[in-house]
């Protein structure tokens, strides 16, 4: 079971969750631009391939470094109801 984390390393891990969320967009935008500059002299082939899988590594990622936050009771519309959890990622031998 993971540990109980403090709204403090909450927050960073939520930063880090965002800032890879941003990450995979841009390379998948990246690996668009790609596709559509380069068809035109047959060379995206290559470039998509290297593109593709960065954006492979980084899918899924963001999910991996999202708080679980566990309802503790009461009125759901209360954040003061939530407690979280260290995300998956923290918990993961490999």
């Amino acid at each position: 079971m993971s540990r109980y984390i403090d709204s403090k390393e909450q927050e960073a891990w939520d930063s880090i969750k965002s800032d890879l969320a941003e990450a995979y967009s841009l390379i998948s935008q990246a690996e668009v631009k790609a596709i559509v500059a380069l068809n035109r002299e047959g060379k995206e082939q290559k470039v998509c391939g290297r593109i593709s899988n960065v954006r492979q590594e980084l899918a899924g990622l963001s999910y991996l470094c999202t708080p679980q936050s566990e309802w503790t009771g009461g009125d759901s519309s209360c954040p003061d109801n939530f407690r979280y959890r260290a995300p998956h990622i923290s918990e993961r031998k490999n």
